[in-house]
C-alpha cells in the first residue's frame, strides 16, 4: 500500500466512524419502549416482535459474501 491509499483509507474509516457516531448516539437519548402485554392472556407474542428471520438471512448472507471473497482473493494469489 501506498502512503496516499493509507491516507484515504484512514480518512474513510474516520468518516464512517464519525458518521456511525452521529447516527447512534440520538437513539441512546430515547426512552425505553413500553413493557409487552401479558402473553398469557393472549396480549402479545412470546418472544414480541423480533424480526429473528431476518437477521439469521443477513447474517447468513455476509457470511456467504465473505467466505466467496475469501475464496476469491486465494484464487488471485494461486494465479500470481
Amino acid at each position: 500500500m501506498t502512503i496516499s491509499s493509507m491516507r484515504l483509507l484512514r480518512a474513510a474509516i474516520s468518516l464512517l466512524f464519525i458518521l456511525k457516531l452521529s447516527i447512534s448516539l440520538p437513539l441512546l437519548a430515547q426512552g425505553p419502549p413500553s413493557p409487552p402485554l401479558d402473553p398469557v392472556s393472549g396480549g402479545g407474542p412470546v418472544g414480541g416482535s423480533a424480526p429473528v428471520g431476518s437477521g439469521i438471512d443477513l447474517l447468513l448472507l455476509m457470511g456467504a459474501a465473505y467466505g466467496s471473497r475469501k475464496l476469491y482473493l486465494a484464487w488471485q494469489k494461486k494465479e500470481e
